[in-house]
């Protein structure tokens, strides 16, 4: 697209008639329709101005396709940031849907709910670490150290809790926050790099 095709083309998705370009620049409306038609090339004050008045950058103008690309890529960046983030935040809300559904399925807590209540967080957690793990797996592979800190936190969460030769609260308790230092460690050291949300 030459630059007298790109000033025509913004100037239409603007809705904006020669007339009124050439007042905001001072020049004539025979000039404007020269610059268009490639018939005479706008001088760099009036390109300036024109890509003030169009509301673009000056490469807007004299690089279309370039700027495009640019404008491109910066929206599928912004869109992966914002689902790394999306992704992040339902990886968390997983595991504490997981623990708090099975904490309470399994009567850690004196709530009086329906163990219905609890089985429906539990199963949302699940769903939501389904969807997470997909998504992580597209961007990374597991390593040893994460596996194993996978399975403590498994441990932390089924196992522990049941185990351990103190009082009841006192168990679930600990079982909460070895879980808690798991889940946190997960995320410092993979999830929130694979999830990247830093970019732009």
């Amino acid at each position: 697209m030459s630059l007298g095709e790109n000033i025509k083309t913004k100037r239409n998705e603007l809705k904006l008639s020669q007339e009124y370009v050439a007042e905001q620049l001072g020049v004539s409306r025979q000039a404007v329709s020269k610059w268009e038609t490639d018939q005479s090339q706008p001088k760099a004050k009036n390109l300036t101005e024109l890509a003030t008045v169009f509301h673009v950058g000056l490469s807007g103008l004299v690089e279309p396709q370039k700027y495009q690309a640019e404008q491109a890529a910066q929206e599928n960046e912004w869109r992966e940031n914002r689902n790394n983030s999306k992704m992040l935040c339902c990886r968390w809300l997983g595991y504490i849907f997981l623990i708090t559904g099975y904490s309470g399925y399994a009567g850690y807590y004196n709530s009086g709910l329906s163990s219905y209540y609890w089985m429906a967080f539990f199963a949302l957690g699940i769903i939501l670490l389904v969807i997470t793990s997909i998504s992580y797996f597209k961007k990374a592979r597991m390593k040893p150290l994460q596996i194993v800190l996978g399975l403590l936190l498994i441990g932390s969460i089924f196992v522990l809790p049941v185990i351990l030769p103190l009082q009841h609260g006192i168990n679930v308790l600990i079982g909460h926050i070895a879980a808690s230092s798991m889940i946190g460690l997960l995320n410092l050291k993979y999830w929130r790099i694979t999830w990247n949300t830093h970019n732009s």
